[in-house]
């Protein structure tokens, strides 16, 4: 379920009813424009999801959002234009490091 590209709601009812999403427009009103790369829910932390998006552009920008079981709370964890693939691996494994480690 991955490079979905959201452009209206019904784009990301795969992955509303994969996940069991409570408020699937929330959802959307974050990911809106966006390009869904991967979607992860770790074993570990059973009440999170986690998205990397993609934003096609001059220089693409990338956002990593975080969702929430139970509370339906959605958050940007993460929004970056990496100058390299570098600079995006780093920012991508510190932002999601906070998380598992």
């Amino acid at each position: 379920m991955e490079n979905i590209k959201v452009e209206s709601p019904q784009d990301i009812l795969p992955i509303v009813e994969k996940y069991s999403i409570d408020d699937g427009y929330a959802l959307f009103k974050y990911v809106r424009g966006y390009t869904v790369l991967s979607v992860v829910e770790p074993k570990q932390i059973r009440n999170q999801i986690f998205f990397l998006l993609k934003k096609d552009g001059d220089k693409p920008t990338f956002r990593i959002l975080r969702y929430f079981r139970g509370f339906g709370d959605i958050g940007i964890d993460a929004e970056f234009t990496p100058e390299t693939v570098e600079e995006g691996v780093i920012i991508t494994f510190e932002t999601l490091s906070q998380h598992f480690l």
